[in-house]
């Protein structure tokens, strides 16, 4: 299978010589995970419980579940047999929290990095 490359920086399709560029393989698999990461939830008008509840359990005081549904995100995505590595570290004073991982997919591990709260693409941050 592949996909529309996306620019993990600006949300937009990625463009070379006017042409769009399709991707395969672990790339298409992180940038599924990347997607899956950004999807808030209720965001999407047919299915208000799609994404991440990041108002409702995860940018909260003492958020206990964060973790479980960011690994749920991970796991959930097409490709993606099991996490390797994953780091979530919050700071409540300055209301930022990063998370790293790592899994393994049948063509190859993946991996990244992902700093919230993400910016719902198309908002300016």
């Amino acid at each position: 299978m592949s996909a529309l490359q996306i620019d993990l920086e600006t949300a937009d399709f990625v463009l070379v010589n006017n042409n769009l560029v399709l991707i395969d393989g672990p790339q298409e698999t992180q940038q599924l995970i990347t997607q899956n990461l950004w999807a808030w939830q209720g965001e999407w008008f047919l299915n208000l419980l799609e994404g991440i509840p990041y108002l409702q359990k995860i940018f909260i005081k003492n958020p206990t579940e964060a973790e479980s549904i960011l690994k749920a995100a991970i796991l959930g995505t097409p490709n993606v047999s099991q996490i390797t590595a994953f780091n979530f570290q919050e700071n409540p004073q300055t209301r930022v929290a990063g998370l790293t991982f790592k899994a393994d997919t049948p063509t190859g591990p993946v991996g990244g990095q992902v700093l919230f709260p993400p910016t719902p693409p198309g908002v300016a941050a």
